[in-house]
């Protein structure tokens, strides 16, 4: 299992899909590595964010550990398979 802790693309590089890459070569690295489940948390205001996150596949889900349920974040999972 693996954390995804921030993906941030710079405002004069956004609407290049670079989100997308990034995402992938975490995905790959982690597949890599024998991770079978990438987890994230965000904020609701982070919405460009959660877009992507959901471009790239990651499903809502429930708070997971050391986080408690809080109304301000968002917690998302995908899982991984070998060649993702």
């Amino acid at each position: 299992m693996g954390e995804v802790k921030r993906v941030y693309i710079r405002p004069a590089y956004r609407g290049e899909k670079l989100g997308e890459l990034i995402v992938a070569c975490l995905e790959t690295i982690a597949a890599d590595s024998g991770c079978r489940l990438l987890r994230l948390e965000t904020g609701i205001r982070q919405q460009p964010a959660i877009a992507l996150y959901h471009r790239c596949g990651y499903e809502q889900c429930g708070a997971f550990a050391p986080y408690s349920e809080d109304s301000l974040s968002v917690f998302m999972w995908k899982q991984l398979n070998s060649s993702s």
